[in-house]
């Protein structure tokens, strides 16, 4: 996530209040510093991401994050069911109202 969060950091170096977001989390978190210290940069890559719905347990998706090179500001999040999972089955249950 750090070496994400560079990749934005890179867009607005002019602004200070990345840098002091930067400054206020190495404070908080040695962690957080050397991760920083290492310069990584990554950009997004599709991730596993679940959520615990009250009504149909777990749901399991694959997202993809995809940028605008030329806006930085605007992202599009694609979260995926997973195959096997009951996630695509549960969120139609969702959606149609059905136990």
């Amino acid at each position: 996530m750090i070496a994400e969060f560079r990749v934005s950091y890179g867009h607005y170096i002019e602004d200070t209040s990345f840098a002091e977001l930067v400054s206020r989390l190495s404070d908080a978190s040695a962690e957080f510093r050397e991760l920083w210290a290492h310069h990584d940069v990554v950009g997004r890559r599709n991730v596993c991401k679940e959520f615990e719905h009250p009504a149909v347990g777990r749901l399991s998706f694959e997202q993809t994050t995809l940028l605008v090179s030329e806006s930085p500001d605007y992202k599009l999040v694609v979260k995926i069911p997973l195959p096997e999972t009951g996630t695509l089955e549960k969120l139609h249950r969702l959606l149609t109202n059905t136990p």
